[in-house]
């Protein structure tokens, strides 16, 4: 999927609506005075671009950019040392769609969550950085993030990396933040609801994310080169973990879904042998919906019957050989009874 108006598409964001649209990003070279901050007066930077695209079309639906509406005083982002490198004073890093039609969007080196009017493409709202709208106590929330999103209840998951470096002492978690929406005082207040934190604690410098399951469970990407994803209950409690076993492995996003898949091929069967007892072991790699296996006995290809079932497992099964037939074969079956593939006939003798 291309960007709009000449623009080359990001990796960092692209994310489908129901609308048949797609919210992208993309990261322009725009020159720039950066004498502000330290930088040439002839600098680059990068103009972070957020779209709306029809994907049919590739008609552009609402376009906004961060040159005009950031000003560089907002980044954390040290001037590369090569001036005449690109600056990246904002870094983009999701895209979420509101309740309301307006854009969420996380600036990884403003340490910002913005939220966009959809109507006018102007910023409504700052959280976290150094012109928050927000009054956290005092406290800083966040620093480095991935991943906002807005829920249904109006709260905002986010990846706090914490840092962009190995830091002693520091560590990256996911969080739950409640905006207010009654002012009381200068600001609305911002508190966390929930942090969810590795065991061990990491510190993921680079990516990652928190994806909120339907059960009120959350998955979180740790990112970068801590190629670790963990699912935690609302207590903040490991329910399932896992890991990229290839040395230097990263991971941007990681995400729990529902897959159901029924391979193409057939069913593998083998026969095994041991302590003058036969049996059968079948394997569907990629299937997910098989809840029992169906022996198919006899001795002509013609004439196979359905024998006893047993039930499926895990990732191999095996069944016992009751009789010893000439031939045999097996049959998936779901839940339900049907049959969804039969596997090769093989010989037992």
């Amino acid at each position: 999927m291309r960007a709009g108006n000449g623009y080359r598409a990001d990796l960092h964001e692209f994310k489908l609506t129901t609308r048949g649209t797609a919210l992208i990003a993309a990261y322009e070279p725009v020159p720039q005075d950066l004498s502000s901050v330290g930088g040439p007066k002839d600098g680059t930077v990068y103009d972070q671009i957020v779209q709306e695209v029809d994907v049919k079309t590739g008609t552009v639906l609402f376009e906004w950019h961060s040159v005009g509406n950031i000003d560089l005083s907002e980044s954390y982002q040290p001037l590369p040392k090569d001036s005449k490198r690109v600056y990246d004073p904002v870094h983009v890093n999701s895209i979420d769609e509101e309740p309301n039609g307006d854009l969420l969007v996380s600036a990884r080196h403003t340490h910002t969550v913005y939220e966009i009017d959809r109507s006018t493409a102007k910023i409504k709202w700052r959280l976290g950085g150094k012109q928050s709208s927000f009054d956290s106590g005092g406290k800083k929330l966040f620093a480095w993030q991935h991943d906002a999103r807005r829920l249904k209840d109006g709260t905002i998951t986010l990846y706090d990396n914490a840092a962009s470096g190995a830091r002693p002492n520091v560590y990256s978690h996911g969080l739950k933040l409640h905006l207010e929406r009654k002012r009381f005082g200068p600001k609305p207040k911002v508190s966390v609801v929930a942090q969810y934190e590795a065991t061990p604690p990491v510190l993921g410098g680079t990516q990652g994310n928190v994806q909120t399951l339907a059960g009120g469970d959350v998955m979180v990407g740790w990112g970068g080169a801590i190629p670790r994803f963990t699912e935690l209950d609302d207590q903040g409690k490991t329910t399932f973990e896992a890991r990229f076993l290839t040395p230097g492995a990263e991971t941007y996003r990681a995400y729990r879904m529902p897959w159901n898949a029924t391979p193409q091929g057939r069913p593998d069967i083998t026969i095994v042998r041991a302590d003058g007892r036969a049996q059968v072991y079948v394997s569907w790699n990629g299937s997910t919906t098989v809840a029992n296996w169906r022996l198919l006995a006899g001795d002509s290809a013609g004439q196979l019957r359905p024998g006893h079932s047993a039930p499926r497992t895990g990732f191999e099964s095996a069944i016992p050989l009751p009789t010893r037939p000439r031939l045999v074969a097996v049959q998936a079956m779901d839940a339900g009874g049907r049959v969804l593939g039969t596997s090769r006939t093989i010989r037992t003798r």
